[in-house]
């Protein structure tokens, strides 16, 4: 072949190669994702994503829906010194702990007080009327006092002080608002939102109220009791002095120390405090516990729980353990572990334009952003992966600079040796 022939056949060998390489880098080179985590929580700003033509759009989380955990079973592990026990628990079972034996009631979701600094000195309480279930999760704080029912309140107070009365309130209810008044003078009120009108029109202490509405030009007047609602439980007046039973704990420097139950001012029972302990009084027939005394605590109610709690009872005490709770049972010290069902969280999610339902094997792709492996944080939060799914313009730039240069370095040898 003739030397321009054979330069010719090597420049169309040439071309043919960096028209396959061009190929390659723009059509065939794998995407290399750049991923992160974005957290998204209920009623905060959105959050801002960018794109990779500089144009931008916002994640926000809309609704999120977490099923209470639940679970059918689960084990306590036991530890005394260097022994370790592992008992399976369900409800139903029996299980011993310091040769005492416990029936397991429940599997429930705790509700309780979290040690929180700084925060109230609170007590959980317990209270069974007679021929009734107990109420548990009674929140009182030291020196305050709680209503369980239109006939029993608890009350606390320290051993020097005593226990004082404590004063009465009366509100309307509007919305998921509760709006409270101490004084009981006639005409106190409020205007509503919806343009209506809260009177207080008479009072008998201890006794009841009578408040008058105004709504759609006409007034209707309302008879509220102490501690007892109307059915539409918008007015309502709390009056802890006006019930048939109080229970009276006294707390020293190292907690409760005793209980008491009085009816008017007789008082018909009382003994040592224990926390745990089934405290009964024959006369009444009420049954009082003490589940919790926290200098420092915030109240945890079911529906943003994340935990579960195993219910060990007997016919002198109820043990309450949550998961990451340790329990000292005599010298035992005595943690529980859940077998939680799965929970299936999902959420609603606006993502530019888009309002996507999430489950936590949902992917979403939009522009060059992917969305997967959504988890919950919190009742009210969510974190969820973004990868970037276009991210190899870059390489593709370099790869085809340095195809650009050995194109330009063999047209110049080429033309050396011409």
């Amino acid at each position: 072949m003739r030397p321009n022939g054979l330069r010719l056949c090597h420049h169309l060998i040439a071309t043919i190669a960096a028209i396959v390489w061009l190929v390659f880098v723009w059509f065939f080179l794998p995407n290399r994702e750049v991923g992160r985590e974005i957290q998204i929580a209920l009623h905060e700003p959105p959050v801002e994503l960018s794109s990779s033509d500089s144009s931008g759009f916002a994640a926000k989380l809309l609704s999120l829906d977490i099923p209470p955990r639940s679970a059918d079973g689960g084990q306590l592990n036991l530890r005394d010194g260097d022994q370790e026990i592992i008992a399976p628990v369900a409800e139903g079972q029996m299980v011993s702990i310091e040769d005492t034996e416990y029936a397991v009631t429940k599997i429930r979701t705790w509700v309780g007080l979290l040690h929180r600094p700084p925060g109230l000195s609170m007590m959980n309480i317990a209270v069974k009327p007679p021929d009734a279930d107990w109420i548990e999760n009674v929140f009182v704080e030291r020196g305050g006092a709680q209503i369980v029912t239109p006939e029993i309140a608890v009350f606390t107070g320290s051993v020097d002080a005593g226990i004082a009365a404590n004063p009465a309130r009366w509100g309307v209810v509007e919305g998921d608002r509760t709006h409270w008044f101490s004084s009981f003078v006639p005409g106190t009120g409020l205007d509503l939102d919806d343009g209506g009108a809260v009177t207080l029109l008479s009072y008998r202490p201890s006794g009841w109220i009578l408040v008058g509405m105004d709504a759609d030009g006409g007034t209707t007047e309302t008879l509220v009791e102490a501690n007892r609602y109307p059915t539409d439980g918008r007015i309502r007046y709390e009056d802890p002095n006006a019930v048939s039973y109080r229970i009276e704990i006294e707390v020293d420097e190292h907690g409760p120390s005793a209980v008491s139950v009085v009816e008017g001012d007789l008082e018909l029972w009382t003994t040592p405090a224990k926390i745990g302990s089934i405290l009964v009084d024959e006369d009444s027939g009420l049954s009082v516990r003490i589940d919790q005394d926290e200098r420092e605590a915030l109240p945890l109610f079911m529906e943003e729980s994340p935990w579960l709690e195993v219910v060990l009872t007997n016919r002198d005490q109820v043990l309450r353990i949550r998961e990451g709770e340790a329990v000292r049972v005599g010298e035992t010290t005595t943690t529980f572990e859940a077998f939680a069902h799965p929970q299936p969280v999902r959420a609603q999610i606006t993502l530019g334009s888009d309002t996507v339902s999430f489950a936590e094997d949902t992917v979403h792709e939009i522009g060059d952003h992917r969305f997967h492996g959504m988890r919950a944080l919190s009742p009210t939060a969510v974190a969820i992966a973004v990868a970037r799914t276009n991210q190899r313009g870059a390489l593709r730039t370099v790869l085809t600079a340095l195809l650009i240069l050995a194109a330009m370095a063999y047209l110049y040898l080429n033309r050396r040796k011409a």
